[in-house]
């Protein structure tokens, strides 16, 4: 328990620090509401816990002063929930706090404490099971990542889009219903694009016991981008207000696949070289796929550095690099349970990931000609080993290799439609404590179009 709050409070002064070198006119402007907000979060939770209990019957929301009593003096744990729980409801539950404080005119940094506040009292006053270590860093920090992306969507698209922008962001919805308060924001949407792909996937897996597994298919999907602030040559006003968003969507005869991405600057410079405009600064991003295989998700920071340089008339090449170290990851193994249990060897666990630290790289090369064609490599590489103690029984391996990429090759058709090529592969190897390493692979090629709105 000390190492965990000294962890928080750690973080905590580290968003501070960041976040309070920019200048706050929004909050200073129209006043900050920290009772209304702490007030919504504590509403945030019970709503929360009245819809598990009577909505979905679930036991763990039967709470009373007993289970209170019981939480406060609870040895803090590693919950099992499954993925879209812990990886993907706690985030956006997160982000209810932080916009709790964000519309009410919080900043960043403060709303952070708002979600950190709510996390809080949901793990001790929300449930009945003992409070969770990994739910109290991912909601915060999840929560932070999107909930100002939600709160900064929902000031772009209210003017003209009053009900989609409560669907975006619902406590920035219910604090303009009920007090028409809304704030304004510097930055903007530079593109915004949503894409219809379709292709031929085939993949396989190597169990630990050396046997095979190979699938193929046709999948099809949709993509959503968002390109919010100037990505090149940026001088950060607050935090985020520079970020790439990142959502598709696939379904195949194997299933169907999520992945997300949500990537934006903390604090930023720009940096003026020759004919390059470039941007170097602190990141904070959260990425993620939700698979019945390999599941995986990474809430990260570090440093970034992107750069836009003419090279000649009609030749504009663009580059990016970040190195990240991971500070809550997840790693699916669902694929070796499944085969050992089919053996009988044992049952599968009601979690199939393992939760750790470690490191994430990423780059990406872009080449446009002419205004028309363009050229799209990127990279990542990540490593994360498990934190001790959260590592669910049996699941045998420690720690794990992940390695992807995506090329892509774009014409646009008009200047609102592009069509493209691409392939994109992802590698997974388990390092096992006992057996023999385990390794997955995907990889999808196909065509895709592109629609710009922005």
């Amino acid at each position: 328990m000390k190492k965990l709050l000294l962890t928080l409070f750690l973080n905590i002064c580290i968003f501070n620090l960041f976040c309070q070198t920019v200048s706050d006119n929004e909050s200073q402007s129209k006043g900050k509401d920290v009772q209304i907000a702490i007030g919504e979060t504590f509403a945030v939770n019970v709503l929360f816990n009245l819809a598990d209990k009577y909505m979905l019957g679930k036991d763990y929301a039967d709470v009373d002063f007993s289970s209170f009593k019981d939480n406060l003096t609870a040895k803090w744990w590693w919950d099992i929930d499954d993925y879209a729980t812990n990886q993907i409801g706690h985030p956006y539950q997160g982000s209810l706090y932080f916009n709790a404080g964000r519309s009410n005119g919080l900043s960043f940094s403060e709303s952070f404490l708002i979600a950190a506040f709510g996390s809080l009292t949901w793990e001790e006053f929300g449930e009945i099971d003992d409070p969770s270590v990994n739910d109290i860093i991912t909601t915060p920090y999840g929560g932070a990542i999107f909930g100002e992306v939600m709160h900064r969507l929902f000031l772009e698209a209210h003017p003209k889009y009053p009900v989609l922008s409560y669907l975006i962001s619902p406590m920035d919805g219910f604090s303009y219903f009920a007090r028409e308060r809304i704030y304004t924001e510097d930055a903007h949407i530079e593109e915004m694009s949503v894409s219809s792909h379709s292709g031929y996937e085939n993949g396989q897996i190597k169990f630990a016991d050396d046997s095979k597994d190979t699938t193929s298919s046709l999948s099809g999907g949709l993509g959503l981008n968002i390109v919010y602030g100037e990505q090149y040559g940026h001088d950060s006003k607050k935090a985020y207000d520079s970020f790439i968003l990142d959502v598709n969507a696939d379904i195949s005869s194997e299933g169907y696949r999520v992945a997300f991405s949500s990537d934006g600057y903390l604090f930023s410079r720009g940096i003026y070289i020759g004919e390059s405009n470039g941007t170097i600064g602190i990141n904070l991003l959260y990425d993620g796929m939700y698979d019945s295989d390999v599941p995986y998700s990474d809430a990260a920071a570090g440093i970034k550095y992107m750069t836009s340089i003419e090279a000649g008339e009609n030749t504009e090449i663009k580059f990016s690099v970040l190195s990240d170290g991971i500070f809550m990851g997840a790693r699916g193994f669902f694929p070796i349970y499944e085969k050992r249990s089919l053996q009988g060897d044992y049952d599968s666990p009601p979690r199939f990931y393992n939760l750790g630290y470690g490191f994430l790289a990423k780059s990406e090369l872009k080449i446009e000609l002419y205004k028309k064609a363009r050229f799209i490599i990127n990279q990542r590489a990540s490593y994360m080993t498990e934190y001790h103690g959260s590592k669910v029984n049996d699941s045998d391996y420690s720690h794990s290799l992940m390695l992807g990429g995506k090329a892509a090759f774009e014409y646009k058709i008009k200047p609102s439609l592009s069509v493209g090529l691409y392939d994109d592969f992802l590698y997974m190897k388990n390092f096992m404590d006992h057996e023999n390493n385990s390794n997955h692979y995907i990889n999808t090629a196909g065509i895709y179009l592109k629609l710009f709105f922005i």
